[in-house]
């Protein structure tokens, strides 16, 4: 169960229009597939059902090293007990658009099998010209299927419960993922999710990934989506955890992306 545990920390997912979704480095690396079971302070922005218990921990992401499409992209996470705060900061290159979003939420335990969370997101966008703000949330749910099954599902509501504001530039769009995590043999887990976001043009998409426990708890992940590959590795540290991931688009004409977390503390 131990080795169980330590192997779902690396679980996470690939999506490449970074924009207002938030995300994580360990949570690019896997394909966009995973919701339904995470064990690191990435539960924040992923699933805040999954801020259960997380107890101390923090980390700080550069999801695009290289400065290709944001100028400085970074998120920090703080958790403590079952309550989690953090801040993402990014500069869009081909718009000039400045994002600070702050974030706070908590996660809760409803029975043995099923916890829910709820992030409320502070966004300011600064155009060089207007500054605009809005709050939004996030809602998760995780449910854990009875034994021998080994198989978890999660679901996040985006912007859902939000300020009604047409006077701002920032996109809120309603946004569902769905995810399903299943253990089909001791060390790898195979995810699946379904999204869908509601705004013209849209339709419902699925993405799958795998993740890999090798020996000295080091962590193989792979994913694939509608944009393109991703691979990352979880390397263990002092105290923590070092992620690394490449995002490969389908289009050759676009620039590999690669994206670097550290983590200290948490479950």
């Amino acid at each position: 169960m131990h080795k169980i545990r330590i192997f779902l920390l690396v679980v996470s997912c690939l999506v490449f229009d970074f924009a207002i979704t938030l995300q994580g480095a360990s949570y690019l690396s896997m394909g966009g597939a995973n919701i339904a079971l995470i064990l690191n302070g990435e539960a924040l922005f992923v699933n805040p059902a999954f801020l259960v218990n997380q107890g101390f921990g923090f980390g700080k992401q550069f999801l695009d090293t290289g400065n290709l499409d944001y100028t400085n992209y970074q998120m920090e996470y703080l958790t403590i007990g079952s309550t989690g705060f953090g801040s993402v900061k990014y500069t869009e290159k081909n718009t000039g658009n400045s994002y600070d979003i702050q974030v706070a939420g908590f996660g809760a335990q409803m029975s043995e099998r099923i916890k829910w969370g709820m992030i409320v997101e502070h966004i300011n966008l600064n155009d060089g010209a207007v500054s605009s703000q809005i709050w939004t949330t996030k809602v998760g749910v995780s449910f854990i299927m009875s034994p021998p099954s080994k198989m978890f599902w999660g679901i996040t509501l985006d912007h859902f419960f939000k300020e009604k504001s047409s006077q701002t530039a920032i996109d809120v769009s309603p946004h569902v993922l769905f995810s399903l995590g299943w253990i089909p043999m001791e060390k790898l887990l195979w995810t699946h999710s379904l999204e869908y976001t509601r705004k013209a043009g849209e339709g419902i998409y699925y993405a799958t990934g795998m993740a890999l426990l090798l020996d000295h708890n080091l962590v193989l992940s792979g994913g694939i989506n509608r944009n393109g590959y991703s691979a990352g590795i979880e390397i263990p540290i002092t105290f923590g955890k070092i992620n690394y991931t490449i995002i490969m688009p389908y289009d050759i004409n676009k620039e590999i992306k690669y994206c670097l977390s550290y983590s200290y503390g948490g479950l």
